[in-house]
């Protein structure tokens, strides 16, 4: 395939997508089987994201989130770097349930391992709702002006074996900003 999208869109339930070494310019959009994302196409639950290595496996959209999970679960990622690039984007986004902007979708659920989630603009991972992750053996470190983890609503965050330092790094110095560079901003 050309694109992780396209290998996903392809992909039934339970696969794995094996991610070359490379930097992909892309925006990883991912949604559950409810959801209907062209017509005749649906989503799906647990597949699995393996790149090579955190530090050649690079995901990496000029513009906008680099993975956002509409309410999909049982997705697995591991040994990929998830970097945006534009002001105001985030790394790894979940979203679905109560209190979330897709209240009819249901909680998005991922497990990351041994992947990067650094220098995003805004938060490296964002939880809202419903949406529960596990990080293990990951550095969420070095977003410019969030979060390391930002975790709104009834979500669920487990954190095994990681980093989240350096967060904020190019806020001003003076009065803290209330919403910047907090290493886990829980609501």
């Amino acid at each position: 395939y050309g694109t992780i999208t396209a290998a996903w869109q392809d992909a039934a339930a339970g696969d794995v997508l094996r991610i070359a070494k490379g930097t992909y310019a892309e925006n990883l959009d991912f949604s559950y089987p409810g959801n209907q994302y062209l017509p005749g196409k649906f989503g799906k639950n647990n597949v699995k994201l393996i790149g090579v290595s955190k530090y050649t496996t690079i995901v990496s959209p000029p513009a906008g989130d680099a993975l956002y999970v509409r309410g999909a679960s049982g997705y697995s990622l591991r040994g990929l770097t998830l970097r945006s690039q534009q002001a105001m984007a985030r790394g790894l986004v979940l979203a679905g349930g109560v209190n979330s902007v897709l209240p009819t979708f249901p909680g998005a659920q991922v497990n990351v391992s041994v992947s990067d989630l650094m220098e995003n603009h805004q938060q490296n991972a964002l939880l809202t709702g419903t949406s529960n992750a596990w990080f293990r053996y990951v550095r969420l470190n070095r977003s410019r002006a969030g979060h390391g983890i930002s975790a709104w609503g009834n979500s669920y965050v487990r954190v095994v074996a990681s980093e989240i330092s350096t967060n904020g790094y190019t806020v001003a110095p003076g009065p803290p900003v209330p919403d910047a560079g907090k290493g886990f901003d829980i609501r």
